[in-house]
């Protein structure tokens, strides 16, 4: 399917007043139901990822990547991230995001080479972190170190990489990885998600014609 006809079917989708009224109820019972879940793939967190990733890429017009901006903005009501993080989203250009997902099994991973960030994701639906033992280090150190090894750029600033370990209810991540992993639930998905298709609805932004998918 081309980019034009995948643009098509989606505003098809958006503009349908059925789609949008079950999307309304949809998000009114958050606290109970998950779309995942009606769609039958609750459990399948590949599947959360790609969906995840996928709007992490969703490029809209003048607003950049949209989503990105938003999640990022409701981490940092989260958790306070530092100026570091607040610098990049008001004040940085956003021009090439890429996407790496389950590379070397880590779910998501954010990277603007341009302004040397890094956005790093593991997201837990029911299953529990791998702490490993005493002869085999645990999940999160495991993927740390990954990372590191990985995006290796000269002027590299550790405080640009940003961890978030990512659960339906905001678990804790094990022992001095909660240092590192900061943890978040599903709200910073729901909350960016419901602005996004507020202000649509409001037109503030608008999908029609220059709506592209990266």
């Amino acid at each position: 399917m081309s980019e034009i006809e995948q643009i098509k079917l989606l505003k098809e989708f958006i503009y349908n007043d059925n789609v949008q009224k079950q999307l309304q109820e949809i998000t009114n019972s958050l606290k109970t139901y998950n779309i995942f879940n009606i769609v039958g793939m609750g459990e399948q967190e590949i599947k959360h990822s790609n969906f995840l990733g996928w709007l992490f890429e969703l490029k809209i017009d003048v607003h950049g990547y949209i989503f990105l901006e938003e999640f990022l903005r409701e981490c940092i009501s989260v958790i306070n991230e530092d100026d570091n993080l607040k610098n990049y989203i008001y004040l940085k250009q956003k021009n090439n995001i890429k996407i790496y997902r389950e590379y070397q099994n880590i779910d998501l991973i954010i990277e603007d080479k341009s302004n040397k960030i890094l956005v790093i994701i593991e997201n837990k639906i029911n299953a529990s972190e791998d702490r490993g033992d005493e002869n085999r280090e645990g999940q999160l150190e495991k993927y740390k170190k990954i990372v590191d090894n990985h995006f290796e750029w000269k002027d590299w600033q550790e405080e640009n990489k940003f961890f978030y370990f990512l659960s339906p209810d905001g678990v804790l991540a094990s022992g001095t990885n909660s240092n590192t992993w900061k943890s978040i639930d599903y709200g910073v998905i729901a909350k960016p998600l419901e602005k996004i298709l507020k202000n649509i609805n409001n037109g503030k932004i608008s999908l029609n014609p220059d709506f592209t998918l990266l």
